[in-house]
C-alpha cells in the first residue's frame, strides 16, 4: 500500500482490497464472493458519489481561471495533469477486471478483443474460479510472473507511471518530501517463516 497520509475513505477501500485479495487467494465459496459484488456494488456507487464532488470543484477551478487567469492558471493545468493521469490508471483498473473477469468466464477471443464494458461482477457466472485471477496476473509460474499486456507487472508499471505524473507537478525541491506516496513492493514472511515475494 501506498505510504504517507491516507483519508479514512482510502484506508476503508485498501483494506476492503486487501481483504478481497486474501479471499480469492483462498478457497472460499461462491457465496462468500457474492457478498463482495454487494461491497463492490456499494464501492461504486461511493466513488460515483466522490466522482461529481470532484467535478464541482473542478468546475469551480475553471471558473476562478477564467476570473484571475494569471494567478489560477499553473495551479489549474498542474490539477488538470493529476486528474487525466488519475482516470487514465482508474480506467486501466476497470479495464483490467474486466478482462479478468471476461477471462474466468471463458469468453472467446473476439469478445475479450472488443468492448467489455459491459463485463461486470454482477453478470459474472463463474466466480468460484478463485485461481484465475493468479494465472492472468502472473501466469502459470508464480515465482516467474509473466509480462505483457494485463499482467501484474505491467499493472506495477502502470502505477509508477502515475506516481511520476503526479510528482511531476510539485517543485523539484519538494520531491523529496513526498517520496512516502511511493506504492512499496516488499515481501513478506509466510507461515512457514519463508520470505514470499510481494507478488504472491
Amino acid at each position: 500500500m501506498a505510504g504517507g497520509k491516507e483519508t479514512p475513505r482510502q484506508k476503508m477501500i485498501g483494506m476492503m482490497y486487501l481483504v478481497l485479495l486474501a479471499l480469492l487467494a483462498m478457497n472460499v465459496t461462491k457465496s462468500v464472493l457474492n457478498s463482495f459484488v454487494v461491497i463492490n456494488g456499494a464501492m461504486t456507487e461511493t466513488n460515483e458519489a466522490f466522482d461529481a464532488k470532484n467535478a464541482a470543484t473542478f468546475d469551480e477551478f475553471e471558473k476562478q481561471k477564467t476570473i484571475n487567469e494569471a494567478k489560477v492558471l499553473p495551479w489549474f493545468l498542474k490539477a488538470k495533469a493529476v486528474r487525466e493521469a488519475s482516470k487514465e490508471l482508474d480506467d486501466y483498473f476497470q479495464h483490467l477486471k474486466q478482462h479478468i473477469i471476461g477471462v474466468n468466464e471463458g469468453y472467446d477471443e473476439e469478445t475479450m478483443a472488443g468492448d467489455l464494458s459491459w463485463v461486470t461482477l454482477d453478470t459474472a457466472e463463474a466466480l468460484g474460479n478463485i485461481d484465475m485471477a493468479q494465472h492472468v496476473l502472473l501466469g502459470s509460474d508464480e515465482m516467474n510472473p509473466i509480462g505483457g499486456p494485463w499482467t501484474m507487472l505491467e499493472m506495477k508499471d502502470k502505477i509508477a507511471d502515475w506516481e511520476e505524473k503526479v510528482l511531476a507537478q510539485f517543485p523539484a525541491s519538494q520531491r523529496d518530501e513526498l517520496e512516502g506516496i511511493h506504492f512499496k513492493y516488499e515481501g513478506g514472511y509466510n507461515n512457514d517463516g519463508e520470505l514470499e515475494e510481494w507478488h504472491i
